[in-house]
């Protein structure tokens, strides 16, 4: 049976909205006040890295995920896709981009799943409205995409005009807290930008004897980063742990950048750079797994003018690190 549904509505959305604002603003005066009484800096960075990048083996796409082994001595990240839905895709309405369709499991590797979670598959993508703007919607299947449960709007407050012509949003399934996870880049209102958010299933309380039930409901989305340029968006979870790679929408050749939240996606610390200044980095794909992380992308050398040097294959690399 499909799962009763509450969002965010307008008034909360709003709310949250000014709320942020008014947080971002008081944090930034803390920090600049803490900062100038601390020499040494005033906060550290949520990801120590093991290393440079090194080429990645395999290939990737940005409907791949990485999957950690060698955890924790010899990590090593080999990116695998996700399978398609054998029973078929989600129903599609108007305006929906067949091409956006992301789809995410509790783990790709069926074998690491009890039997009754290894057909749940989730799947997210945009649908264009006739003024051009987007909803982000969201389907989930227990039986491998033969039957769906509702379709629910994600997110609604787009503004834009780009129709289907926008980076494809992320999605990841975390069998440890239940969570659908998703990260996507948006032109809401207030200002455009990479968000995050994400979907859970909540316990009601039930009369005695009644069968346990739940509801699904989204958390108010999140801002990664506010920018003009539509940037490509990777997402992950473990717990109370989310990543979050993107590309920097604020840099001229894009560069790739990772988020952590250890409050479960409710607040996020500070990015930390993952791809090198000298290169241009597209489409990451992220993967973690307990404190393990690691961000894989593809980059091409930037010539002395500044643009991409396009006479060779931009190549896949990999970058390692621990969460602190």
């Amino acid at each position: 049976m499909p799962l009763p549904l509450v969002q965010g509505g307008a008034v909360f959305t709003r709310g949250y909205r000014c709320s942020s604002r008014l947080a971002r603003f008081s944090l930034s005066v803390a920090l600049s006040a803490v900062c100038g009484l601390v020499a040494s800096g005033c906060q550290q960075a949520a990801v120590a890295w093991g290393g440079d990048p090194v080429p990645l083996g395999g290939a990737l796409t940005d409907a791949s995920v990485l999957v950690l082994r060698g955890v924790p001595d010899d990590v090593r990240a080999v990116p695998q896709a996700v399978p398609v839905p054998q029973g078929g895709l989600p129903p599609l309405g108007a305006g929906s981009c067949l091409a956006s369709i992301r789809f995410a499991r509790p783990a790709v590797e069926a074998r690491r799943l009890p039997p009754g979670e290894r057909d749940e598959v989730a799947a997210v993508w945009w649908a264009a409205r006739p003024d051009s703007s987007v909803v982000l919607d969201l389907a989930r299947s227990a039986d491998d995409g033969a039957h769906w449960d509702t379709t629910m709007v994600a997110d609604a407050r787009d503004r834009g005009v780009r129709g289907c012509g926008r980076p494809p949003p992320a999605i990841a399934s975390d069998p440890v807290s239940g969570y659908t996870h998703l990260a996507y880049f948006l032109e809401p209102a207030p200002g455009a930008g990479v968000f995050y958010e994400h979907l859970m299933d909540l316990p009601v309380a039930s009369a005695p004897g009644a069968a346990a039930r739940r509801i699904a409901m989204f958390h108010a989305p999140v801002a990664i980063v506010y920018g003009e340029v539509p940037r490509r968006a990777s997402v992950t979870g473990h717990g109370d742990t989310v990543a979050v790679a993107y590309e920097d929408p604020n840099r001229a050749a894009p560069q790739i950048a990772l988020a952590v939240s250890v409050t479960a996606g409710h607040t996020f610390a500070p990015a930390v750079p993952a791809s090198g200044d000298n290169v241009e980095a597209r489409d990451p794909v992220i993967g973690l797994d307990r404190a393990s992380v690691a961000v894989a992308w593809r980059e091409s050398a930037i010539r002395a003018d500044g643009a991409a040097d396009t006479s060779a294959l931009a190549r896949g690399v990999v970058r390692t690190g621990t969460f602190r």
